[in-house]
């Protein structure tokens, strides 16, 4: 990506910072900052911590949109099978190997809690369990705010373009992604605005997320 364009769109973002839905990221701030707590809790079950973490009064648009029910399918799930999905769930979280190799697991074991959830519910209509790369880098950015952020392909691709990236992927790369992202947050955290403008945890890069938003809704000269 063009290093210029870059330091000249986050002048600009910075500049309109305060004309922007900060909620739209936000809300995930208070999520982030309890997620241990809530995490290490033992007296909890999974299907309880499960609810808290994936809980906002703001917004629900990373895990209910039409045709897209990762949540509600998860809880049938830990519902149905607690142990099985705890062993996924501690997999994820710990990262062991490459983060790719990691969420691919997570991927293997919801498909064969689906498996087994379908052959004693034979009749339920859920035919996906929906724990994509998306809402997997939902679950790590609250445990690790500090390297992860949630995931978009269409989003990775269209920040990339307007920053006039020689080298697009052609493939869901969530690796990539989360060092796009730590390298923007890099930059706008060295701008003079950020003190004024950052809130909540800093090692979250939900502000990445905003400046990405803002700039994909743009041109970059504008």
């Amino acid at each position: 990506m063009k290093l210029e364009l870059l330091k000249s769109s986050i002048d600009n973002f910075y500049q309109a910072f305060q004309t922007l839905d900060q909620m739209r990221w936000l809300w995930l701030l208070d999520i982030q900052k309890n997620f241990w707590h809530t995490w290490n809790n033992n007296p909890l079950s999974l299907l309880e911590k499960y609810k808290r973490i994936t809980s906002s009064n703001e917004s629900q648009r990373i895990w209910k949109k039409e045709r897209y029910r990762p949540r509600e399918v998860m809880i049938n799930l830990i519902e149905f099978n607690p142990e099985y999905a705890q062993i996924a769930f501690d997999d994820l979280i710990r990262r062991e190997g490459s983060i790719s190799s990691g969420m691919d697991r997570f991927k293997f074991y919801s498909d064969e809690l689906l498996k087994q959830f379908k052959r004693i519910h034979t009749k339920s209509n859920d035919t996906q369990h929906y724990q994509d790369y998306a809402i997997q880098s939902y679950y790590l950015s609250l445990a690790y705010p500090q390297s992860y952020v949630h995931y978009n392909h269409e989003f990775h691709l269209a920040i990339l373009k307007q920053l006039e990236s020689l080298n697009i992927p052609t493939f869901q790369d969530p690796e990539r992604y989360f060092k796009l992202v730590h390298t923007l947050y890099g930059f706008l955290s060295k701008h003079p605005s950020f003190t004024n403008s950052y809130q909540g945890n800093p090692e979250s890069k939900w502000i990445a997320l905003m400046y990405g938003e803002w700039l994909t809704s743009m041109k970059v000269d504008d």
